[in-house]
């Protein structure tokens, strides 16, 4: 997920899964090297489905393989 690089960014997009019902496992911060402007976290949640369709209802842009290889 491209989080903005601001003060509560994490928080906007954790809220969005918590009220969606999605369960987080586990999650771990990405240091892509050419944006400054996102921060990226990768989620491992039970329901692929249903977190991306919460996070896109919000706005929120879910990355794949192919655009964090190229950060």
């Amino acid at each position: 997920v491209a989080i903005p690089d601001t003060p509560g960014g994490l928080n906007k997009v954790l809220q969005v899964l918590a009220e969606s019902g999605a369960n987080v496992e586990y999650m771990y911060a990405f240091l892509g090297r050419k944006s400054t402007e996102h921060a990226y976290m990768i989620f491992h949640v039970q329901d692929v489905e249903k977190a991306t369709a919460a996070l896109a209802e919000k706005g929120i842009a879910c990355v794949g393989q192919e655009e964090l290889t190229a950060l």
